[in-house]
């Protein structure tokens, strides 16, 4: 199942910074998997657009790239 949110989707500034201070939770003193891939989403990369999207599969989790959060080439 793919989870996501879009800004465009979140409704009012009020619950954009609910759905931020949720994000950004500490981490349970038991945490799983699905929390240790949420502080990961929160990874900065060098263009600040986090290009990738995590799938859980039995005891696996892989890491892909999301093309659609691609950083536009830079033009010389």
């Amino acid at each position: 199942a793919t989870s996501y949110v879009s800004v465009k989707d979140m409704g009012t500034m009020s619950d954009y910074a609910s759905y931020i201070a949720r994000l950004r939770a500490p981490l349970p003193d038991q945490a799983t998997v699905l929390d240790l891939l949420r502080y990961a989403t929160l990874a900065a990369n060098g263009h600040n657009t986090q290009p990738w999207r995590f799938q859980i599969a039995g005891q696996r989790i892989a890491i892909r790239p999301d093309f659609s959060r691609r950083a536009p080439p830079l033009v010389a």
